[in-house]
C-alpha cells in the first residue's frame, strides 16, 4: 500500500486508507483502472475498490478481479445501496444482486449511498425516515447472515446519524461524504470520530475544480508533487480513508512523504461555509 495504514471498522475488517473510485468509469476503462492499481499496489497489500449499484459498473469490477492473478481475499471491495433500492423488500434484493454482478460471495462494506428515499420529496420526512430504518434493518440482516462483513452509510449529515444511532443494534461502520480543502466537513467528521465511525472522503479533489486552486498549486511547488497527491495527502493527514478517481493510481505512491504540504491548505476551508461540488444531503429531512 502507498499509505501502510489502514482502518480496522468492525472487528477483524481491515478498510485500506485509499481507495479507487469508480464514479463514471466503467467497461474496458475500469477493468484497466483496477488492473493499474493491482500493480501500483504489487505483492503486498490490498485494494481497496469502491463501486455502487447505480454506478452500473459493478460487472466490470468483477470482471477486472476474474481476469487478474489479484486473490479476492486482497480486494476490498465496497458498494451501496441505491435510493430506489431502500425498503424492506428491495434491499435484499439489491444485495443479491450486487453480489450477483461483483461475481463474490460477500461484500467488504455495504453503504446506504443516499438518506432518502427515491421519488420523495426531501423534505418528506416520514417517507425517509421509513426507508432509512427499513434499509439499515435490512443490512443487518445482511450482515448477519454473511453477505458483507460490514456496514455504513454514505451522504449522511450529524442529524441523519443520531436518527440512525438510537436505533441501529449495529453501528454504521464509515460515512462516506464529500471532503476535500473547501468542504472540510469538521463538525461531521468529529461526530464520527468520537463515535468510532470511520470517515471516508469521495471526492477529494473537488471533482477535479482544486487541481487548478492557487493554494493548491503553491503546495504543490513547494513539494514538488502533483496537485492530486497534495489534496489526498491533506485528507490522509486528517485521519480518513479516501477514495480518488484516477486510471494511474501509481500518483498516490507519493502519498506518505507529502503529509507536510496539506498545511498550507488548511485555510481553504475557513469562508462562510462549505463548497461542495458534489450532491448537498442537509436538504433531505
Amino acid at each position: 500500500m502507498p499509505v501502510s495504514a489502514s482502518i480496522e471498522i468492525a472487528p477483524g475488517v481491515h478498510m485500506p486508507r485509499i481507495g479507487l473510485g469508480t464514479h463514471r468509469i466503467g467497461g474496458d476503462v475500469l477493468v484497466r483502472c483496477v488492473h493499474a492499481a493491482m500493480d501500483a499496489i504489487g505483492d503486498a497489500g490490498v485494494l481497496h475498490v469502491d463501486t455502487a449499484s447505480c454506478y452500473n459498473n459493478e460487472a466490470a469490477v468483477g470482471d477486472a478481479i476474474e481476469s487478474s492473478s489479484f486473490p479476492r481475499e486482497r480486494v476490498f471491495i465496497t458498494s451501496k445501496i441505491a435510493p430506489k433500492e431502500m425498503g424492506r423488500e428491495k434491499t435484499p434484493r439489491a444485495i443479491d444482486g450486487m453480489l450477483s454482478r461483483l461475481r463474490v460471495d460477500a461484500l467488504d462494506l455495504l453503504l446506504v449511498h443516499w438518506p432518502a428515499a427515491a421519488k420523495a420529496s426531501p423534505d418528506d420526512r416520514a417517507a425517509h425516515r421509513v426507508a432509512r430504518r427499513e434499509t439499515w434493518d435490512a443490512m443487518e440482516r445482511a450482515l448477519a447472515a454473511g453477505k458483507c462483513r460490514a456496514i455504513g452509510v454514505s451522504n449522511y449529515t450529524i442529524d441523519h446519524m443520531t436518527e440512525l444511532l438510537a436505533h441501529a443494534s449495529v453501528k454504521p461502520a464509515v460515512n462516506q461524504i464529500e471532503f476535500h480543502p473547501r468542504c472540510p466537513q469538521r463538525e461531521a467528521s468529529a461526530f464520527c470520530r468520537e463515535r468510532d465511525i470511520a470517515v471516508v472522503a469521495y471526492s477529494p479533489l473537488g471533482v477535479g475544480a482544486l487541481i487548478d486552486d492557487a493554494a493548491v498549486k503553491r503546495a504543490a511547488m513547494a513539494f514538488r508533487c502533483a496537485p492530486a497527491t497534495c489534496l489526498i495527502a491533506w485528507a490522509l493527514r486528517r485521519g480518513v480513508a479516501v477514495l480518488p478517481k484516477s486510471a494511474t493510481p501509481e500518483r498516490a505512491k507519493e502519498n506518505a512523504s507529502l503529509e507536510r504540504a496539506s498545511d498550507a491548505m488548511d485555510a481553504m476551508g475557513d469562508g462562510d461555509g462549505a463548497e461542495k461540488y458534489c450532491w448537498d444531503p442537509s436538504v433531505v429531512r
